[in-house]
């Protein structure tokens, strides 16, 4: 469910209220209010800049979206009639229209923004609300040393608005003005067509009973008569410590002739979390965080210049863009690299092949009778049959697999290798027999036919196929098998070597030599 925080900042407190869920159905979930006390020697800003990182810190508010409200007596407030029509020149010239009205503050000084209370063919009225821009760049320093980037910076009488729209009492009486009291600080707001028309905030003198009503009923007076309004208001909301001022209803209905309705601005919300708390301190910070959870635009906004708000996105699109930009030239040199390794790798495989078949061919010397094998005697060679025969079906079957053809073959590119090892163990065999008998009569194994059988046919990456070495030849006496199967199954190379079925008694055909699996 969607959140979003409103901040109250003042040099005197700081209030923040933390909302989920709609403007239709707004849930509480939490309130906080924490005093600024400003020690001897100590500057208040940074007074308030310790409150504001103990709040984060301690009660682990989110920070974003967030919204906050300043102070209104802090800011300028003006009606002018000026000679424009179009949002932009507003913007544009606002700020030194305000020049003959505000003679001690340099326009480029403070931050200006209105709200267009009605417009002709030639010129617009318009209620102008001024800041400095020290006091807006102080508090966006400081909520940025707390990761904090607020969406909007408002005064506390349009949180009040908004605060009122989400009790329901705009809905029903459009036109409207709100007493606010907290404490001793008085806030009036003129609502016309549900939206702020003017606002003053003013600072009552306590007595030991509190404001007198009188006084604020004069205030009520004085600042309906400043805004004028073109559509009086039918109704004056009492909210905060208005409601409990004793006989300040009847005073303002008195004077103006309309009636007046205490309002409680907590009463449409969920008050588990503000129990014990009054609406005079949640009203604000309650409407700064709706505007900030719906995105509304009703509202003033000083983030504007310098001060402008980015959006999150636009805040990291830089980034990312240079990080993508980085991870494509990564991709384009990691496809080159591993293009040029395989390249590599297929060369490599190439060499080995042709080394495999150039050794085979050395150990063969194009002798169809007599080839040395590794581990053997020299001056003994161990003799073998049809040896150009059988390098020219190597070669075969090289050219073979090096084109990509050759059929679906179990074995690799560098199938070779089994031949040679086949030798190997064959050869080394022969040798123990030799070495065994200790006889003149040497054992000796001609080899006829020989090929790489695979059962059954399929792609290379399956694991579920066999593949085996058929040999067909002739031994010099049915002892030399023994020996050789022994060999066969001890290297690892080969498994589950059987005897051969022999014609004559020493000559075979198909004899099945499997590979092992994990020789593959």
């Amino acid at each position: 469910m969607a959140r979003a925080v409103g901040l109250h900042i003042s040099t005197h407190f700081v209030r923040a209220a933390e909302v989920e869920g709609s403007a239709k159905k707004l849930r509480i979930k939490s309130f906080v209010e924490l005093p600024v006390e400003t020690p001897e020697g100590t500057q208040p800003e940074d007074a308030v800049a310790a409150v504001l990182e103990r709040l984060f810190r301690e009660h682990k508010l989110p920070r974003s979206p967030i919204g906050i409200g300043l102070d209104s007596g802090d800011a300028m407030f003006r009606d002018l009639t000026v000679p424009f029509i179009r949002d932009d020149h507003l913007r544009r010239t606002l700020k030194y229209e305000l020049e003959t009205h505000l003679h001690s503050h340099n326009p480029d000084e403070i931050v200006v923004d209105y709200v267009l209370l009605g417009r002709t063919d030639k010129v617009s009225r318009v209620f102008v609300s001024a800041l400095s821009k020290a006091l807006v760049g102080g508090r966006l320093k400081q909520l940025e040393r707390l990761r904090v980037d607020p969406v909007f910076v408002d005064l506390d009488a349009f949180g009040l608005v908004s605060a009122l729209g989400a009790a329901g009492v705009l809905a029903t009486h459009p036109n409207g003005l709100a007493a606010h009291i907290d404490g001793a600080c008085a806030m009036f707001v003129v609502v016309e067509g549900g939206k702020l028309r003017s606002a003053r905030s003013v600072l009552l003198p306590a007595g030991e009973d509190g404001p007198p009503s009188p006084r604020i009923a004069q205030e009520v007076l004085r600042t309906l008569a400043q805004a004028a309004p073109k559509d009086p208001p039918d109704v004056v909301w009492l909210t905060g410590d208005a409601g409990k001022e004793p006989g300040l209803r009847a005073a303002i209905e008195e004077r103006l002739g309309i009636s007046c309705e205490p309002v409680d601005i907590l009463s449409r919300c969920d008050k588990a979390a503000t129990k014990g708390t009054s609406s005079a301190k949640a009203a604000v910070p309650i409407g700064l965080a709706l505007r900030a959870l719906t995105g509304e635009a009703d509202g003033l906004d000083f983030r504007k210049e310098e001060f402008a708000y980015e959006k999150r996105f636009d805040a990291i699109k830089q980034a990312l863009v240079s990080t993508a930009s980085f991870l494509f030239v990564m991709l384009g040199l990691l496809f080159i690299y591993f293009r040029a390794r395989s390249q590599q790798l297929d060369d490599m495989a190439e060499r080995g092949y042709l080394y495999s078949l150039a050794e085979v061919h050395d150990r063969l010397n194009l002798n169809p009778q007599v080839s040395n094998v590794p581990g053997t005697d020299p001056d003994r060679p161990v003799r073998f049959a049809d040896g150009e025969k059988v390098f020219n079906r190597i070669n075969k079957r090289r050219i073979e697999l090096a084109s990509g053809g050759g059929g679906n073959s179990a074995v690799t590119r560098s199938a070779t290798r089994y031949w040679a090892d086949l030798w190997q163990i064959l050869g080394a065999a022969l040798v123990e027999e030799r070495q065994t008998r200790g006889s003149p009569s040497e054992p000796w194994l001609k080899v006829f036919m020989l090929n790489i059988k695979v059962d059954p046919p399929a792609r290379s990456d399956d694991k579920g196929q066999t593949a085996s070495i058929r040999i067909s030849g002739e031994v010099s006496d049915g002892r030399v098998f023994s020996s050789l199967i022994k060999k066969l199954n001890e290297s690892g190379k080969f498994t589950n070597v059987q005897m051969p079925t022999t014609t004559e008694g020493t000559k075979f055909n198909d004899w099945t030599i499997p590979i092992d699996p994990s020789n593959r």
